[in-house]
């Protein structure tokens, strides 16, 4: 990216209908790059954020394969399970009334 000008960085804008022209303040390099590394540091920061809770999802979502592939489900969920399979007959006995 080639670097900007303070002619680029001073840019004229009208206001309004009237013709006036106002000369927005110039920015220095210096403080240009103050913010480019601002903002280089916060998306740094949130790229970390974003990988700790993937990983942490991932995790989660590991672990709760493991239980089920030992089958070491909870009474809940294995209440719940049951209950489904039940209602699924019941809704298929209704169907084959109609």
């Amino acid at each position: 990216m080639p670097p900007r000008t303070a002619a680029k960085r001073a840019r004229s804008r009208t206001s309004g209908g009237e013709g006036k022209q106002e000369v927005a303040p110039a920015v220095t390099d210096e403080e240009l790059n103050n913010r480019r590394e601002r903002k280089r540091a916060s998306d740094r920061a949130a790229q970390r954020e974003h990988r700790k809770r993937q990983r942490q999802y991932v995790e989660n979502l590991e672990t709760q394969l493991t239980m089920i592939k030992q089958g070491s489900h909870s009474d809940p969920v294995a209440t719940l399970v049951i209950e489904n399979e039940r209602l699924k007959t019941e809704v298929n006995a209704y169907c084959s009334m109609v």
